[in-house]
C-alpha cells in the first residue's frame, strides 16, 4: 500500500470531483512513433510535471491476434525500440512491476544525467526498506549495505542500451522492494530533456481510456500495468502526480482518488520530428528505379516503384535508391 507524506491531498478533497480544465483525444491516425508488429493498437500518453510546456507525448504500441498484451508489454517494447523513451522499473511483488520513473529526451540523453542519490535515500525516514539490517516485518530477508549505490549505477548503465533501468533494489531479490524512486534524479533538464520519478514525495499515476474516449472519461486504474491486458485501441496514460507540497484545487480532477492533476490539452506525436524537412511522397522523376523503404529504427518496410500505393502506417520513413536517401512523411 503507498504510504504518503502528506495527508493534504486527503484532508482537501475527499468526495470531490473537479473539473477537468485539460481535454483531448487521441487519434491513431497522427501516432508517428510505432512500436512492436501486428493488427491490434495500442496508444501510449505520458504527461511530465516539471517547469517546461504542460503537454502529453503519444507513442503507438502494436500486436498480433492471439498475442497478450499488457501495459507493462507497452512501455518496455516502446522503450526497447524508441530513441527517446525511457523508463526506471522495479519488480514489486507477485502481482509484478512498478512504473518508478519516465524519461523523454532527443537520443535518450536524459540517461547520461540520471543519478541515485543514495544517501538521501538511507536518510528518507518513509523508506522502510532497510539498506543495513532487514526489515523483518516487512518481508525483507536481507539488505545490500552500502553496495546498494553501486547496484543502482549499473542499473542506470545497463539502460543505456535497453532504454530500461531494472531497478535492482526490488522484491525478487531482497524480499520486500525499496520504495525509494524520489531518489533516482537528474542533474539537468530542459524542455527537451525531462525526468520524472517518485513514490512518497510524487509518483506516476495510472489511467485507462480507448481512442474513443476524452480524457475528462479516462478511469484511474486499480491494477498495476503488468495485470491490466491490452484490447484493441486502447489508451494507457501516465501522469506524474505530485503529494507533496502546497496544493492547488484548480489542478485536480479527481479527488475521490487523490491520483491526478488536470491532463493538457496538447499532445505532442511528433516529438523531434522536423516534418518541415520531409516530403508528403516521393516526387523526383526515376519512375524506372525501385525505391527501398525503412522506418526510422532501419527496419525494411518494402520496396516501390514510383507510382505505386504504399502500403505503410502514417508515420516518416527513409527511402534509399542506391547512393540516395531521402526521408519522407507518409500518410
Amino acid at each position: 500500500m503507498k504510504l504518503r507524506k502528506t495527508a493534504v491531498v486527503t484532508a482537501l478533497f475527499s468526495g470531490a470531483v473537479i473539473c477537468a480544465f485539460g481535454e483531448f483525444q487521441v487519434d491513431f491516425s497522427k501516432i508517428r512513433h510505432w512500436s512492436g508488429e501486428g493488427e491490434n493498437e495500442a496508444a501510449l500518453v505520458v504527461q511530465f510535471l516539471d517547469d517546461y510546456e504542460r503537454k502529453a507525448y503519444v507513442w503507438g504500441y502494436r500486436w498480433k491476434d492471439g498475442e497478450e498484451a499488457t501495459g507493462e508489454g507497452m512501455i518496455r517494447k516502446i522503450a526497447a525500440e524508441s530513441d527517446d523513451f525511457c523508463a526506471l522499473v522495479q519488480l514489486t511483488g507477485v502481482y509484478g512491476s512498478t512504473l518508478d520513473g519516465v524519461g523523454y529526451s532527443r537520443n535518450n540523453e536524459i540517461l547520461n544525467h540520471l543519478y541515485y542519490d543514495f544517501e538521501g535515500a538511507v536518510d528518507d525516514p518513509y523508506i522502510m526498506f532497510d539498506f543495513y539490517n532487514p526489515n523483518l516485518m516487512m518481508g525483507q530477508h536481507t539488505s545490500p549495505g552500502d553496495d546498494a549505490e553501486e547496484m543502482c549505477k549499473e542499473a542506470i548503465s545497463k539502460a543505456k542500451e535497453s532504454h530500461i533501468i531494472e531497478h535492482p533494489l526490488n522484491y525478487m531479490q531482497f524480499g520486500y522492494p525499496a520504495y525509494d524512486y524520489d531518489w533516482w534524479k537528474a542533474d539537468s533538464s530542459s524542455s527537451d530533456m525531462r525526468w520524472n520519478a517518485g513514490w512518497y514525495a510524487g509518483y506516476w499515476s495510472y489511467w485507462l481510456g480507448s481512442k474513443e474516449s476524452d480524457s475528462s472519461e479516462y478511469s484511474y486504474s486499480g491494477l498495476g500495468m503488468t495485470s491490466v491486458k491490452l484490447k484493441n485501441g486502447d489508451v494507457n496514460a501516465w501522469k506524474f502526480m505530485p503529494l507533496d507540497g502546497p496544493v492547488n484545487p484548480d489542478d485536480f480532477v479527481d479527488g475521490s482518488t487523490g491520483a491526478s492533476v488536470a491532463w493538457a490539452d496538447k499532445l505532442d506525436y511528433n516529438h523531434f520530428d522536423d516534418l518541415s524537412s520531409t516530403t508528403p511522397i516521393f516526387v523526383e522523376d526515376h519512375a524506372d528505379r525501385e525505391t527501398d523503404v525503412y522506418d526510422l529504427h532501419g527496419k525494411f518496410m518494402g520496396r516501390f516503384h514510383k507510382g505505386e500505393s504504399f502500403d505503410l502506417p502514417t508515420g516518416i520513413y527513409v527511402g534509399k535508391r542506391g547512393s540516395e536517401t531521402i526521408k519522407f512523411y507518409h500518410r
